[in-house]
This record gives C-alpha cells, structure tokens and sequence, in this order.
C-alpha cells in the first residue's frame, strides 16, 4: 500500500486533481459558513456582472441573487449526490459481482441476465422514470442513478471473483473449513479492490454529470440549488449574461476532470504491471 501511494504521489497530474477535490469539498463544506442564509434569496440588483460590486465578486442572476453564493452551495449538492449515487453504485454492484464470480452456477447466470438486462436500458431514461415516479429529492436522484450505474461494477467485481476464487489462498482457506462469506470477505474482496477503487472515481463523476443533467431539465428539487439547475436557469440568458451558465459550466467540468485525473493516478499506482512500466 505505502508503494501504491508513492507511486500516486509521483504523478503530477493525479496530486493535481486531488488537490482541486480537496479545495471543492472544502468549499462545499464551508458553505453555510461562508455564504449563511439560503442562496436562493434575492441579495442585490439583477444582473451585475462578476467584479462589478466587491460584495458580490462573481455577480448576480436575473433574480439578484448571489451566484458565488449558488456556486458554493450548488458545490455542496452536487458532490452530494455524486458521491451518494457513487457508493450506491459501488456497493450493490460489489455484492451482486461478488455472488455471482463466487458461486457461479444459477446465481451467476441470474444475476448475470439481470445485469445484461440493466446494461441495454438507456440509463438516463431510467432516472428519468425512477424520479418521476418517486420525487426530484436528493435522496431519489441519488438512488435513481446509484440504480442505474452499478451494472459496470458488477461485471469488474465478478471477473475478479471467478479469477481469484481459483488460487491456492482461497483453496487454502477452504482446506482450513473457511466458510464462505469469511472467503468472500476477508480472502478475495480485499484483492479485488484494487480496479473497484479505480472505477468508483469514474462512477463519481459520472453521477456528478448526470445528477447535472437531471436539475438542467427540472428534474430535481425546485428549493436546492446545483450546478446543473444554475446552467437551466441561464441558458436563456446566454447572449447577455454568459457568466450565469459559464461559471457552473466551468465548475462542473473542473470537479470531473480531476475525478478523471485522479482515478488515472489510482489506474497506474494500483496496477503492478504499469508501475513496473511507468518505474
């Protein structure tokens, strides 16, 4: 482990993009503190462009309210939901991938229709039906697209399994009269982790992008402001207040790019054969 984050730490590119997810979690974390009282309220004038008044450096919407302050707190949401989505993903394709590699069998064909089933449904008009049905909540986005995105773990998780269940410390731990949920756990998922941890960051960002899309098209909760409900509600605006689209926009895509950057890094630190090819 402490090679792995040499290795990581070695590369410019991945401590960059750590660096930005540490510096937008602590924005989204601070917050309520920085920016106190909701943001959406109406603060100033309409429509004062960034630096035009001290008090408010990134300027005003069409309403007169404060964008740094929807800047922050959308941060706060989006990384949210992203991250919520994300673990949601992780942990039901994880335990559906793990079942699955490690019995075979029917379980493995099962699961494995389900999963093929999941994977030729357009993901995004799932979370699309999955919200309407229940509510444009955080909560209900978060788990529409958690719903949507764990089938890519699953195939990682049960590719894993069916590789390592074969090799002499599992069948060593079998001779010893392991049961099977003590393999599963403590034998071969702490081996397999590697590529999950790697894929999760792709899941984040994805989640991030797709909870943005949600909000672009009204689909989520009309009292939490995002990035993605900031750039709907200025695209009407584009030829004369830019900013109000732009400034999200550039937020949005600074928080998937260093989830990109970093999971890179995490690619080539947790995977022997690069490092040796990288070293």
């Amino acid at each position: 482990m402490s090679r792995s984050l040499r290795s990581f730490a070695s590369r410019p590119l991945a401590v960059v993009g750590l660096l930005v997810l540490f510096l937008i979690g602590a924005v989204a974390l601070a917050a309520p503190y920085l920016y106190p009282g909701d943001p959406l309220d109406t603060v100033a004038q309409p429509l004062l462009w960034p630096a035009q008044v001290a008090q408010y450096p990134l300027g005003t919407d069409a309403l007169g309210r404060d964008v740094a302050a929807q800047i922050a707190h959308g941060a706060r949401a989006s990384l949210t939901t992203g991250f919520a989505a994300g673990l949601i993903g992780v942990l039901l394709g994880t335990v559906l991938g793990a079942v699955a590699g490690y019995f075979g069998g029917w379980a493995d064909d099962v699961l494995s229709r389900v999963t093929e089933l999941f994977q030729v449904t357009p993901s995004f008009l799932l979370m699309i039906v999955i919200v309407a049905l229940g509510s444009p909540s955080a909560q209900v986005i978060s788990l529409a697209i958690g719903l949507t995105s764990w089938p890519t773990v699953a195939r990682l998780v049960r590719a894993e399994f069916r590789t390592l269940k074969e090799r002499d410390f599992v069948l060593a731990a079998r001779t010893l009269g392991f049961g099977n949920a003590r393999i599963i756990l403590r034998e071969i998922l702490p081996n397999a982790l590697a590529p999950v941890i790697v894929t999760a960051t792709v899941l984040v960002a994805t989640a991030i992008l797709m909870g943005a899309s949600l909000a672009f098209l009204g689909l989520a909760d009309p009292n939490t402001v995002s990035w993605g409900s900031m750039i709907g509600d200025g695209r009407g605006l584009l030829r004369t207040a830019w900013y109000l689209t732009a400034l999200p926009g550039f937020s949005l895509t600074l928080t998937v790019v260093a989830l990109n950057l970093v999971g890179d890094g995490l690619t080539e630190a947790l995977n022997p054969r690069l490092r040796e090819l990288v070293a």
